[in-house]
């Protein structure tokens, strides 16, 4: 397995999207990913010691850094960087990461309770705020009957879902039964979502997809549709501010248990 990827080994790469390192490297060379502009997510694994400069700068679309077992700083090289200074980039880590110190020269956030793995391409973490983010590249996993989804351990704690760009299919009852989850975030990437997956969420008060997808969307309401077939698809059941709700115009089918449960 790789140990080292060594100076420019990706540089200026457009295509690639998430990045998943495996558990054997420990160095990273500089600009070996400099100027990815695709690149939005990559898990560090804890065997890394030594990043060179500028391995990830110029990556405009980077916006998560997930070390998901690190108890120790990355040598990084003196006077240079190995990140873009973006507000936007977030580096997540466990919980009881050391509060004096940093990773790469930033800060990180210390919220990773619990991590697990759906595919080989998609993974999750639980953070301190009872977030399950979901993050990862394709197709989430068709489970049978008698299979359980590895973060069904969090269906009776977790209050927020949020799915990462680059997912593409939500697979059917993912979530159902998360009776605490308030609200969850779909992204534009997107395109097919399952039956029922947030069937028995009794306490979800707003679904929201991200502006730009084509096959979904949520209403103001935080109402679930699928656009081209013109289906109401979720009602958020927990939605305590409005007592009555109009169903738009041009919607032909309400999906069988959209509205099962709701009390308000």
């Amino acid at each position: 397995e790789v140990s080292i990827i060594d100076g420019y080994a990706f540089y200026g790469q457009t295509h690639l999207k998430y990045i998943q390192f495996n558990s054997k490297l420990t160095t990273i060379n500089e600009y070996a990913f400099n100027g990815m502009t695709q690149l939005r997510t990559i898990t560090l694994p804890s065997t890394i010691t030594k990043i060179n400069k500028e391995a990830f700068t110029t990556c405009i679309s980077l916006k998560y850094v997930i070390m998901k077992d690190r108890t120790t700083d990355i040598t990084i090289e003196a006077d240079s960087k190995v990140f873009d200074e973006n507000s936007e980039l977030k580096i997540y880590t466990v919980k009881d990461y050391p509060s004096d110190k940093t990773i790469c020269g930033m800060t990180p956030e210390r919220v990773i309770m619990e991590y697990g793995k759906d595919t080989e391409t998609i993974e999750w973490i639980y953070k301190t705020d009872k977030t399950l983010f979901i993050y990862g590249i394709g197709k989430m996993k068709e489970y049978s009957e008698t299979e359980t989804k590895t973060w069904n351990t969090k269906k009776e704690d977790c209050e927020h879902i949020e799915i990462d760009e680059n997912i593409e299919t939500i697979t059917k009852q993912s979530f159902k039964d998360f009776i605490k989850v308030q609200d969850i975030r779909i992204p534009t990437t997107v395109n097919t979502i399952g039956e029922y997956i947030l069937r028995g969420c009794v306490a979800l008060g707003q679904i929201t997809v991200t502006n730009g997808n084509g096959n979904y969307s949520s209403d103001a309401n935080g109402v679930l549709y699928h656009t081209n077939s013109k289906t109401l698809l979720q009602y958020p059941l927990g939605k305590q501010t409005i007592t009555e709700y109009s169903i738009p115009s041009g919607v032909e089918i309400i999906e069988r248990y959209a509205f099962e449960k709701e009390q308000h």
